[in-house]
């Protein structure tokens, strides 16, 4: 599917390219030199929006989608293994859906003591942006780590699948989830 889709993208892109080539070689009809600018610059315009249009269609069709609707068990922060070794305290969770009648993503899932809830938006190629996102305020031992995942959760702008695994990072912290047996 994602080879067909690349191929439909770079033929759209070739025939914009075309149709551009086409656009700034066309002279017009009128005599006067600013009439000429005027409609330079307008095919300019024109051709440079369709080109974005296009590479921008070409990115949407082409990127794999994020894994909504499942539920994500966190396995590791920076490289570190995230582990609840307190009684009561729970693993995080990660879980994205589509929000009805938007392009936005709610989110939500567990840190280890609280839960907590969230907008994303999801743009191409892989990119998320993280929005009002909301916790409860329930105390436990695992406190800091806790704050530590949500901290680097909420600021994370990326996303890739590797190894079946879903990774979210920021260039400066990394999170590893699996899916959840459950």
């Amino acid at each position: 599917m994602s080879t067909i889709a690349a191929s439909v993208g770079l033929l759209a892109m070739l025939a914009t390219l075309a149709w551009c080539a086409l656009l700034l070689l066309h002279r017009p009809i009128c005599g006067w030199a600013w009439c000429y600018d005027v409609l330079t610059t307008a095919k300019t315009a024109g051709a440079v929006a369709v080109f974005f249009a296009t590479f921008t269609l070409g990115l949407w069709i082409t990127s794999p989608p994020f894994p909504a609707g499942r539920k994500f068990v966190a396995v590791e922060l920076n490289g570190r293994p995230i582990i609840s070794a307190q009684s009561g305290t729970k693993l995080p969770t990660l879980e994205v859906w589509r929000a009805p009648f938007t392009a936005e993503f709610n989110a939500g899932g567990t840190g280890h003591c609280n839960s907590w809830s969230g907008r994303a938006k999801l743009l191409p190629p892989n990119l998320v942006f993280w929005k009002k996102a909301y916790q409860t305020a329930v105390g436990c031992a695992a406190s800091d780590l806790e704050a530590k995942y949500l901290r680097a959760l909420l600021q994370t702008n990326l996303w890739r699948i590797e190894k079946g695994a879903l990774i979210l990072t920021n260039g400066t912290d990394t999170l590893r989830f699996l899916l959840s047996p459950a």
